[in-house]
């Protein structure tokens, strides 16, 4: 498959803009960075390794000299100038596997692009409630007070879940999207984003087998699968045409990270985050179980500090992880 600049489409071949759904109009147009696009050398993103990846897709001459505009979105994260490649290639696909690295954007970009492309529905499933919760507060500072309706997110939970009737971009965990499905409560014209593939829980894999046959009765339905660290051969051949036996299309879109420093600490860790605290340094400390928490927490309050710890899992209220 190549992909090539003129072939992005003016608008998502559903009816979303003929039902007069919203076209953002507006919201302020923003000049977004220079658009990737095929050459000689790097012609497809799956044609690459992510070595080679980094290399070419920065050279100058892989990118149009058009300043493309856009309405919603981040320019300035990384999958920025590949969202004119990403949204031709997912809506003439049934079927994409994205490998995006880490710090991305591509949980809480690739949705708005596809929703301003005219997509008249995309869920994007989470593995957590609270990724969810976040992901949707992003989108919907992206869209506006006019428009954030059109954001929401499912669970299992209704008093843990705010989702309008009219959303478009909707976070939901593997197992309602699931119960969704399986109820045949998805549109031919819904896109279905699975990120997080990585992490391969039973409800993402029966999900993605249940994906499949799926789109056998139901023509339209498309299906992305994302990623930060995600065999893609693998994922590719395992979605590949039904009907001509290609593997699925890949895209690998670069990522931001910080430098890492390792430091092997013979302390517990209530010892070594007051050390960091007392530094003036803010940290991040993963404990195995709430218990273990409080007694880190405990300790490193007693020493009199002037900082503050916050305890964050899963069993807190939504305003308590807030």
């Amino acid at each position: 498959m190549t992909l090539r600049h003129d072939m992005m489409p003016e608008h998502y071949e559903g009816d979303a803009l003929a039902l007069g759904q919203e076209t953002f109009a507006t919201l302020p147009l923003q000049p977004w960075p220079q658009q990737w696009q095929p050459s000689t050398e790097f012609p497809t993103p799956q044609s690459a390794t992510k070595d080679e990846f980094s290399r070419i897709a920065n050279d100058g001459f892989s990118f149009s000299s058009e300043t493309a505009m856009y309405r919603l979105g981040d320019p300035s994260l990384p999958v920025g100038p590949y969202r004119e490649a990403f949204v031709t290639t997912a809506l003439n696909n049934s079927r994409l596997v994205v490998s995006s690295e880490t710090g991305s954007g591509k949980s809480s970009q690739l949705g708005l692009y596809l929703l301003e492309a005219g997509a008249p529905r995309v869920f994007i499933t989470q593995p957590r409630i609270l990724a969810a919760r976040e992901l949707t507060e992003r989108c919907r500072q992206s869209l506006g007070p006019q428009y954030e309706r059109l954001a929401g997110y499912l669970t299992g939970n209704a008093d843990d879940s705010d989702c309008d009737p009219d959303a478009r971009l909707i976070y939901v965990t593997e197992q309602l999207l699931f119960k969704m499905a399986n109820r045949g409560e998805l549109r031919p014209d819904d896109i279905v984003m699975n990120d997080e593939a990585h992490e391969r829980t039973v409800p993402t894999v029966v999900l993605l087998g249940l994906m499949k046959e799926l789109q056998q009765t139901t023509p339209g339905l498309k299906l992305i699968i994302s990623s930060a660290t995600i065999d893609t051969d693998r994922f590719a051949r395992y979605l590949k045409d039904p009907q001509t036996g290609d593997s699925a299309p890949v895209m690998i879109l670069p990522g931001r990270t910080h430098p890492i420093e390792v430091r092997n600490e013979d302390d517990d860790v209530a010892s070594v985050v007051h050390s960091y605290m007392h530094q003036r340094r803010n940290v991040l400390a993963f404990e195995p179980g709430v218990a273990r928490m409080r007694v880190t927490q405990a300790k490193v309050q007693s020493r009199k500090s002037n900082h503050t710890v916050h305890l964050l899992y899963g069993d807190q209220s939504p305003a308590d992880q807030k």
